[in-house]
């Protein structure tokens, strides 16, 4: 039996991958080369800073990690508190799964900062006992740091953890660190090949 219920949050918890995708092809683009959606979909899931690295290797582009996060960081905070307004059924399925004796912790790859935004505009943030941010290990998904430091700070052997994900780095992170690994299927990542996790879900209804 699971003993705690770990949540990547973009694409599982808030639907905020296009502001994402619409801040990461204005920035750039910005920065000197026109990327497509379909061609940002492969970073799901990774670390920023390496997804920058790759970005800037892979495009030749004329900039910095620093300056390209410079440039991206005010548009997605904007468009976060623009978007993101709390989620009642979402409230619900956490109440019950906590109702269910189940610890909750959420592993994002985003800056705490954005997680803050994001969990707040939900009014969600008091139903997890542990926040975890890509700002807190030292090597992104798909190593299992991100996912292995939540369980350590809930208490809980990876063994008997359940991680809901929607990125093949993701899953790929949670079954090295040995927990029980959910992919969440929807429209972003309908042509990603997920099949690594444990099981598939189209609905976080279905964790209940």
């Amino acid at each position: 039996m699971a003993k705690a219920v770990i949540f990547d949050m973009d694409g599982v918890l808030f639907d905020s991958q296009p502001l994402h995708f619409k801040a990461e092809i204005q920035t750039i683009t910005h920065f000197g080369y026109p990327i497509s959606e379909s061609e940002l979909k492969e970073y799901l899931g990774w670390y920023e800073d390496d997804f920058w690295k790759e970005v800037i290797s892979r495009y030749n582009l004329k900039a910095t990690v620093h300056q390209m996060k410079e440039f991206e960081h005010p548009l997605i905070e904007n468009l976060l508190r623009e978007s993101v307004l709390p989620d009642p059924d979402l409230q619900e399925i956490l109440t019950s799964l906590r109702a269910k004796k189940l610890r909750l912790a959420v592993a994002s790859s985003s800056p705490r900062h954005w997680v803050n935004i994001v969990l707040d505009g939900l009014s969600i943030r008091n139903l997890f006992d542990e926040i975890v941010s890509g700002e807190d290990v030292k090597n992104g998904k798909p190593a299992p740091d991100i996912f292995l430091k939540a369980a350590n700070q809930l208490g809980i052997e990876s063994s008997d953890c359940i991680v809901v994900e929607d990125a093949p780095a993701g899953i790929e992170a949670a079954n090295t660190a040995g927990m029980y690994s959910v992919a969440l299927r929807g429209s972003v990542n309908a042509s990603l090949d997920l099949s690594k996790a444990k099981k598939e879900i189209r609905h976080l209804k279905e964790l209940l």
